[in-house]
Formats: structure tokens, C-alpha cells, sequence
């Protein structure tokens, strides 16, 4: 291979890891749109939760506090945002899809190792470090 055929392909793989990168979309947290929506329950009701996806993550320490946990937020489609939480080996994955002003949570994904919840009681888990109220709810939960 010549000296200026290496250069090329050197500079093909460069730009094919650049444009992964670029349009894969990879966040450590959601935007703040996104993030300032009401988290709903998941439940079949689509009960809301009065907290903000962004207060919930807040609470959970999964805001980028967390230093053993590895947060990252990706979304392929439009309004479908998945958050991917690492811990060790162990890992789950929420899938959330924004409805108007909320995020419904679509997908659950869990490691082997760890409690393979249903959608209510995953949310419900994300929930209950809420409850200390320290979290703010959202405005239209009629705030105390």
C-alpha cells in the first residue's frame, strides 16, 4: 500500500467515527426540554408522577452525581429518548417516548443480574427517592 493510500484510508476511518459520534446522538443527560416534562407512572391509565424527568433523575443520582454510575442518553427516533445506566456489569435501560408535555416510559431493559421489573414498578422505584420532598413537583400538580 502506498504512503498516500494510507493516509486515505486513515482519513476515511476518522470521518466514519466522527459521523458515528455526530449522529448516533449521544447525550449525559437529556435536554432541558425534555427534561423539564412530567414523568408519567407507565402504568395503563398513564397515571402522571407530578415530578419533572429531570427532578427524578436528580433524585436518583442520575444526573451525572452518581460517580459509580455511568449515564448515557441516546435517541434514533424523534421524541424517543433512551437513557442506558451503567453500574459495574450491571446496566438497565429505560426507553421513554414524549407525549405532549410528558414522557411515557415505552421499554425496560435490565441485566441479568439485576431485578427484572415491570414498567409501573421500575418507575415507581425511579419515584420513591422523590418522596423525601426535596424534589419540586411540576406546576400543574399544584405545588404546596
Amino acid at each position: 500500500m502506498k504512503p498516500s493510500s494510507a493516509w486515505a484510508l486513515f482519513a476515511l476511518i476518522l470521518i466514519g467515527i466522527a459521523v458515528y459520534f455526530v449522529f448516533s446522538q449521544r447525550h449525559s443527560s437529556p435536554p432541558p426540554e425534555i427534561a423539564a416534562l412530567e414523568l408519567l407512572r407507565g402504568d395503563i391509565n398513564e397515571t402522571g408522577s407530578c415530578f419533572s424527568l429531570g427532578s427524578v433523575l436528580t433524585a436518583n443520582r442520575l444526573d451525572g452525581s452518581a460517580s459509580d454510575a455511568s449515564v448515557v442518553w441516546r435517541t434514533r427516533v424523534r421524541d424517543e429518548w433512551t437513557m442506558r445506566v451503567e453500574r459495574g456489569k450491571s446496566w438497565s435501560a429505560y426507553t421513554f417516548m414524549r407525549q405532549g408535555d410528558f414522557m411515557l416510559p415505552v421499554r425496560l431493559a435490565f441485566s441479568d443480574d439485576l431485578p427484572q421489573l415491570g414498567m409501573e414498578e421500575a418507575v415507581d422505584a425511579l419515584l420513591k427517592a422523590t418522596a423525601n420532598g426535596s424534589v419540586p413537583r411540576v406546576a400543574r400538580c399544584g405545588e404546596g
